[in-house]
Formats: C-alpha cells, sequence, structure tokens
C-alpha cells in the first residue's frame, strides 16, 4: 500500500504533464493556425 504523500507526488507529476503538454500543443496549434481561434 503506497503512501499518501507518494500517492499525492505522483498524481501532481502527472497533472504538472498535463499541463505542459496541452500548453504546448496549444502553442504549437496557435502558432501554426493564427486564425483558429
Amino acid at each position: 500500500m503506497k503512501r499518501p504523500t507518494e500517492r499525492f507526488f505522483l498524481m501532481r507529476i502527472k497533472v504538472t504533464l498535463l499541463v505542459k503538454v496541452s500548453s504546448f500543443n496549444f502553442y504549437f496549434v496557435g502558432d501554426q493556425n493564427p486564425h483558429s481561434f
């Protein structure tokens, strides 16, 4: 059984990676298609 701190740390890493990937995709798509908004 994992400790709550370890589980929270893993979930925080997942959220951070998700935010980075989504922001990167947003920047890439926005840069490629400036009129798509």
